[in-house]
């Protein structure tokens, strides 16, 4: 999957990010996200969150920090998420004449289309081991890894 890092030039230090691009393609080609059933919506309707927040006075909203990469990867399923990378110099984008390696990710990439679905349904399935906790109810209007509350 090609990949490009993304820095915040707003701010004077900020950590890298990487860009996955799993729709792109090579000409006459299909991309990854062409092949892969991106799962049905888990996320709740998102004018219900934002009418939400006319009910009360205080609202409160957290985030999962790098929420798809907690996620990991079976071994097996490993496979379909192969990239090419330059030995001598990773980043460059000319690969012809360089040792190369086949990597895999081990963690869900953001840039997948059922990287969302990955997400939502891990998140459920966790909160179905703790029904008895006040707080699980409240963890199901997660959208996508943000969580708001009222």
């Amino acid at each position: 999957m090609p990949h490009h890092a993304v820095i915040r030039e707003q701010k004077e230090t900020t950590k890298v990010r990487i860009c996955f691009d799993a729709s792109s393609k090579s000409k006459g080609q299909v991309s990854l996200n062409d092949l892969l059933y991106s799962g049905p919506n888990l996320n709740p309707e998102l004018l219900r969150i934002l009418l939400k927040f006319r009910i009360g006075k205080i609202a409160m909203c957290a985030d999962i920090q790098r929420a798809f990469l907690e996620i990991g990867i079976k071994e097996n399923d490993r496979k379909c998420l192969q990239f090419l990378w330059g030995q001598d110099n990773g980043t460059c984008l000319h690969l012809e004449g360089q040792p190369i390696r086949a990597l895999k990710m081990k963690r869900v990439p953001f840039g997948v289309n059922c990287s969302p679905f990955i997400l939502a349904a891990t998140i459920r399935t966790h909160l179905k081991k703790y029904p008895h906790f006040e707080v699980t109810h409240k963890l199901n209007d997660l959208y996508v890894d943000d969580f708001y509350v009222v």
